[in-house]
């Protein structure tokens, strides 16, 4: 129970060790937004907070995604720190930071690319607009990936025409042994190259009859086959020959021209085609004429029907530019019977 007194002591010093514990850092992270490149690296930033002062430190990062494929808002860890010097005094070995700080952010699709689309820009008039494509090999994919293509393509229309677009659209299809459809995107082609022909129809033929009219000019009706789809066009202005302008049966007929129509079911004749030189029969029969001021002479009753022609007249109704004449040597005439009578009817054979 004595009292202190400051002057009955001396203070000794002796040395030791003093630590000054690193300062531990917190952050902020933010990721950036990537293409799909068959890995799970992500590139992050942190902000720091608790730095002394106004200093600063640098910093590297390493940070993955949660798996390699594409998605929005996707996990994004960091998995190392490296602090390194930075301004004001800022010195890394005064600081601490712990890995495993989180954020967000989005794989998207790898764009890639086909060649050799298209089998042919040409086709023959069908009445759909498809067009035959090929998949041939896709570039731009992740090595070690082998997802494929599907898809086709199509005309702007279905009638005829050249220089007509051609849209080619994809699906793509997981591989077969790695890599995911949905971690590629695939643009549309086109092509301005497109060509569809006219459809070639087939036909057979049927012609009329006809009395001589001293031309060639055959009526003959075509019956089409060939359409596409539930189309039709029609067969107008046909025009026709006999092998030539004489009587006789089953002569040659010829279709010379034909001019198509449009028809039923959207057909329209500009995406058909037909070729002339179609062949049937048919005949020509003989025209009949007239022969006019016939004149024959009376007689007294013997007891026949022989009558004698004292004017033959004129003949009426051959065609213009024809020369026809009688041959009256074998011709034979007969009054209508043997009896006497006035006005009688003689016929020539």
């Amino acid at each position: 129970g004595g009292t202190f007194t400051a002057s009955n002591y001396t203070i000794t010093y002796a040395n030791g060790t003093l630590t000054v514990s690193p300062k531990a850092l917190t952050y902020t992270v933010a990721a950036d937004n990537k293409v799909y490149d068959g890995n799970t690296t992500a590139s992050a930033t942190l902000t720091f907070s608790g730095l002394v002062g106004d200093e600063t430190l640098g910093q590297s990062v390493g940070a993955t995604f949660a798996d390699k494929n594409v998605g929005t808002g996707k996990t994004v860890t960091v998995n190392s720190i490296t602090l390194s010097d930075g301004t004001n005094g800022g010195l890394a070995a005064n600081y601490s930071i712990a890995t495993g700080g989180t954020t967000t952010a989005d794989i998207t699709p790898k764009t890639v690319v086909i060649n050799s689309a298209l089998t042919s820009a040409t086709k023959v008039y069908d009445g759909t607009t498809t067009a035959e494509v090929t998949r041939s090999e896709l570039i731009g994919l992740i090595e070690g990936e082998d997802v494929t293509a599907s898809g086709g393509g199509n005309y702007d229309n279905a009638n005829v025409g050249t220089g007509k677009a051609i849209t080619i659209s994809y699906t793509l299809v997981d591989g077969e042994t790695a890599g995911l459809a949905s971690n590629y995107t695939i643009a549309e082609q086109t092509t301005n190259n497109g060509v569809i022909t006219p459809r070639p129809l087939t036909y057979t033929v049927s012609a009329l009859n006809k009395v001589y009219d001293g031309n060639t000019t055959a009526t003959v009706t075509l019956n089409l086959s060939g359409f596409a789809r539930e189309e039709t066009v029609a067969a107008s202005a046909n025009t026709a020959i006999f092998t030539d302008k004489n009587v006789a049966n089953a002569k040659t007929v010829t279709v010379n021209s034909i001019t198509l129509a449009d028809g039923d079911n959207g057909g329209l004749a500009a995406n058909y085609s037909i070729a002339t030189g179609g062949t049937t029969t048919a005949n020509i029969t003989a025209k009949s004429i007239a022969l006019n001021d016939l004149t024959a002479s009376d007689k007294v009753y013997d007891g026949t029907t022989t009558a004698i022609i004292s004017s033959y007249g004129t003949l009426e109704g051959a065609i213009e530019g024809d020369t026809v004449s009688l041959n009256i040597t074998n011709a034979v005439s007969n009054f209508n019977n043997k009896n006497a009578g006035t006005g009688k009817t003689v016929t020539v054979a």
